[in-house]
């Protein structure tokens, strides 16, 4: 018995010709105007972007008109689009997105946008935040929310209000902030939340991420109260 191999389907790469081909043999297959407004998306990140359409059914008439009077009735490079009346860079850009829109989303989802990470660590009974670009490249407008007060230094003062959780205006990769908090016998004390939420907003080549993180402080309330033993025990000598 043979055992048929696997066979393993590598990702399209994108090439000039291949995007010339792609649109082309649409525009030469398209029926009616309706199937051209339908296909082409408008690309948000390009141009003068409203999200509604790509093409509108006037212009898309036209470029039926055009394709009509070409010998064959078939376009043979894209420049013959281009030249249709109402068709500009935009809307060209346009017509590419629509037909590429899939295979950039694979490439985003191989190459993952640098991550933008918020922990608390524990060291000495000290509590400290860290914010970290985990990533490979720089991100832009890091701000940071939480869904509840945290106090500091003796419930002095505000922690989650202060000015590096509200914009990091450029944040490189590797980098890393360690923003003290408070002893943690005394953020304990001074009854401080201990299960509590960050959001964290920022932007990479111009596109918008948000994450959110749950913490959970409580793992460290054991190191307090080993501390408190050990003192109490140094009393008792």
């Amino acid at each position: 018995m043979t055992s048929k191999k696997r066979r393993i389907q590598k990702p399209t790469t994108l090439t000039h010709e291949l995007a010339i081909s792609k649109v082309l043999k649409f525009f030469n297959k398209v029926k009616n105007a309706e199937e051209i407004v339908e296909a082409i998306r408008d690309d948000p990140t390009f141009g003068k972007s409203n999200g509604a359409y790509g093409i509108r059914k006037p212009v898309a008439n036209i470029i039926l008109q055009t394709r009509a009077k070409l010998p064959g009735n078939k376009f043979t490079e894209i420049n013959q689009i281009n030249k249709v009346h109402g068709i500009g860079p935009d809307t060209l850009n346009d017509i590419f997105f629509s037909f590429f829109s899939d295979i950039i989303k694979e490439r985003s989802d191989i190459e993952k946008p640098s991550k933008i990470i918020l922990d608390f660590e524990y060291e000495n009974n000290l509590l400290y935040i860290i914010i970290e670009n985990i990533g490979d490249d720089i991100t832009n407008k890091v701000s940071i929310d939480f869904d509840k007060k945290i106090m500091g230094l003796d419930k002095k003062k505000n922690i989650s209000e202060m000015q590096i959780f509200k914009n990091i205006s450029i944040f490189p990769p590797k980098k890393r902030f360690k923003i003290f908090v408070d002893t943690f016998s005394s953020y304990v004390k001074n009854k401080q939340p201990l299960l509590l939420t960050s959001k964290i907003t920022y932007y990479q080549n111009r596109k918008r991420y948000e994450d959110t993180i749950k913490h959970d402080l409580r793992i460290y309330k054991d190191f307090v109260e080993t501390l408190n033993s050990d003192d109490m025990h140094g009393n008792a000598d």
